[in-house]
């Protein structure tokens, strides 16, 4: 049963590529920044609490120069450079915080009820934690079948807790329902959950709130990403939760055609990345429906490109929308995978990676946004 489910994602092999965060990077670190302009809301300005609290920094491509992040102008290697179009935007510090009960570094499983339902919830906390002080929220919201007993399956193989270690972000990894374990992100996806209507976005709602009881969490720097299934709810939080969600980035998943257009409280930062042949016809048309709804001005840049052949990547972007926020689309030319670069698992049309690794260039983009 484990053996069968593992089939169901994939994850390559290869370096790890660190953040391209708004913090100035130190001289000759060979670290990137991209602030964006002074729009109100979207793009952050408030380095990164990896940054601040000693955490490594390594630069974009993890060999010593800063030429594969997303936001970068391509080069004639397939790399890129730093973009030169940073500008500045005011954002406050985290908040504070004063837990009697805080959880601390470590991993946790909040076994939780909602709706009747108790569901698993793991909250990892990396060891920069810092309890007096907000820290952002990633959720890592699992795929069609890796939930429930087979959620450490997804925990895992995600990567995610390891680049929440080397950044310095909080991420709860939470459950879905029915057998097998789903979210219910819509029409399009998936199983029992859609036809039980499961108040999934409902959910995740609360988490933010419960997990703000056991760690302290800045409310401003609330993310959600997710595989699949799990991309579909992310799409589907961004467009229903804006206004508690900063930002997006579903894998191998969109926005359910029912939910379009969305009635967004704000411009909604948006990474969709994809399979070259994984649904990419709908995918791309989520992706330009976000550069729609976000009100984005200008012809898409492209900002990632690592070349050519299986397992390569090329990201395009949208960065004059409203707010300030961008929409990227990246796809791989792969199938439908997560896209990182853990040792591979066997599922067809699943490549390793040439250099792009989904959790450096998700919380590359997450970590430049907050909420007005």
């Amino acid at each position: 049963m484990v053996r069968a489910a593992t089939c169901l994602i994939t994850l390559g092999m290869g370096c790890r590529i660190d953040r391209n965060s708004d913090a100035a990077a130190a001289p000759g670190d060979g670290a990137p920044s991209r602030m964006g302009n002074t729009n109100t809301g979207g793009r952050s300005a408030a380095p990164s609490p990896g940054a601040q609290d000693g955490a490594l920094i390594l630069p974009a491509n993890g060999h010593g120069d800063a030429s594969s992040g997303i936001g970068q102008s391509p080069s004639n290697d397939g790399g890129g450079s730093p973009r030169s179009d940073a500008g500045t935007l005011d954002s406050p510090p985290p908040p504070t915080c004063n837990l009697a009960d805080d959880l601390g570094p470590g991993e946790h499983t909040l076994d939780h009820d909602f709706g009747g339902v108790t569901r698993i919830v793991q909250l990892h906390v990396p060891p920069n934690y810092n309890p007096g002080r907000g820290m952002p929220l990633v959720f890592n919201l699992h795929p069609f079948v890796l939930g429930g007993p087979l959620l450490p399956i997804w925990v895992t193989e995600s990567a995610m807790n390891a680049k929440s270690d080397e950044a310095g972000f909080l991420v709860v990894t939470p459950s879905g329902t029915g057998a097998p374990s789903a979210w219910n992100a819509g029409k399009e996806c998936c199983g029992t959950p859609v036809t039980d209507n499961v108040d999934d976005v409902g959910f995740i709602l609360h988490l933010i709130d419960y997990v703000s009881q056991r760690v302290c969490v800045d409310p401003r720097r609330v993310y959600s990403t997710g595989m699949s299934n799990g991309g579909y709810l992310s799409s589907r939080l961004g467009c229903e939760a804006s206004k508690r969600i900063a930002a997006i980035a579903p894998v191998v998943g969109h926005l359910s055609a029912e939910l379009d257009p969305c009635d967004l409280a704000r411009p909604m930062p948006v990474l969709q990345i994809s399979g070259a042949s994984d649904s990419l016809e709908q995918r791309t048309h989520s992706y330009e429906r976000w550069a729609e709804m976000d009100g984005c001005k200008d012809a898409e840049e492209e900002t990632f490109n690592d070349g050519t052949g299986p397992g390569s990547a090329r990201c395009v972007t949208h960065d004059d929308c409203n707010g300030g926020v961008e929409v990227t689309h990246c796809v791989v030319q792969a199938g439908h995978c997560w896209h990182s670069q853990v040792p591979v698992q066997a599922t067809p049309g699943c490549v390793p990676t040439k250099s792009f690794h989904s959790p450096d260039q998700i919380w590359a983009f997450f970590s430049r946004f907050s909420l007005p």
